[in-house]
């Protein structure tokens, strides 16, 4: 579930395990990390941002990332949010790499694309509607995608796994028993909502008209923004509760980029029984960065083969 999309053959992973690099495309900026082993730790060696404003400089921008990237290390791309969505599927009585070949025309009623330009991956759903399995599907366009590998294969740096956000958010929130909900929003972008349990996707979906919530002040917010924002994730609960029939959620986590983030949490407290709190992921490297650095270290980090249950600093 960790390297979904990641099913090139072309995609590099003979790379050095002592140096890994997480490459993040934010709606407005390429954010990149190098991270080294030391001893039995990684800590952070470089970091490189890259920001641009139109999408025409996306490319360009990540172009000038990758030039500043050791050729020999293990990378993970976490691709853009829009290039990229979620449908979610029972799952179909075949073997797995029939499922994978069959998703194009599976998926392709769902979504505004042709079979033959859908890239598409899953991974199994441990939840259970009516009994029936399910699966989440990531699905991507081959013209959107084909030139960001273009752009890799035009430097020296080799591609060893590809990702979503939000699988990248499993990796740095709380891995328990209970489901937590996470609101997380990029600068000029739509929140997204996410609902994770014990390092599992449950639930995703955005939240339309709400990309307020990241520019206006609280007092502005109040002003009925905040009543809205507050009715989604109410009606994204009740379905997780009532349709799902799962238990109540433990926490819900903000991951928005506004300056008023705990006088926010704090409004939103007055109305949800669990806690509400500003999102602080798990991983002690990502602690103290902002969310797009922490999508970047995260991703470095998914590439360690030793497993996370080691130090870092």
């Amino acid at each position: 579930m960790k390297k979904l999309l990641a099913r090139f053959p072309w995609l590099n992973s003979k790379n050095k395990d002592s140096l890994l690099v997480g490459i993040y495309i934010a709606s407005d900026k390429v954010v990149s990390v190098v991270l080294h082993r030391v001893d039995n730790a990684w800590e952070i060696d470089a970091t490189t941002i890259e920001p641009f404003q139109q999408e025409s400089e996306k490319l360009p921008a990540l172009t000038k990332a990758l030039a500043t990237l050791p050729s020999d290390a293990a990378v993970c791309l976490v691709i853009p949010e829009n290039t990229y969505q979620w449908v979610q599927l029972d799952k179909p009585n075949l073997p797995e790499q029939e499922i994978i070949t069959s998703l194009p025309w599976t998926v392709k009623e769902l979504v505004s694309l042709e079979p033959t330009d859908i890239i598409a991956d899953y991974y199994d759903l441990s939840l259970k509607q009516g009994g029936v399995e399910k699966i989440n599907v990531a699905v991507t366009s081959r013209t959107l995608f084909s030139p960001l590998l273009k752009t890799f294969h035009d430097s020296s740096v080799q591609l060893s796994t590809v990702t979503t956000s939000e699988m990248i958010l499993c990796d740095m929130v709380e891995h328990d028993d209970g489901a937590h909900m996470l609101v997380s929003q990029q600068f000029n972008s739509e929140p997204s909502l996410h609902i994770i349990r014990n390092g599992e996707l449950l639930l995703s979906r955005k939240l339309r008209g709400l990309m307020g919530l990241a520019q206006q002040p609280l007092n502005q917010l109040k002003l009925g923004l905040l009543d809205a924002f507050g009715l989604e994730l109410q009606r994204s609960l009740d379905y997780f509760e009532s349709q799902l029939k799962q238990p109540p959620i433990k926490s819900l986590q903000l991951a928005i980029p506004n300056l008023e983030l705990h006088g926010l949490a704090q409004e939103l407290s007055q109305f949800f029984p669990a806690k509400v709190i500003p999102f602080n992921p798990i991983l002690p490297l990502c602690q103290q960065q902002n969310i797009e650095m922490q999508f970047a270290i995260a991703a470095a980090l998914s590439l360690d083969s030793r497993g996370k249950d080691e130090n870092t600093h």
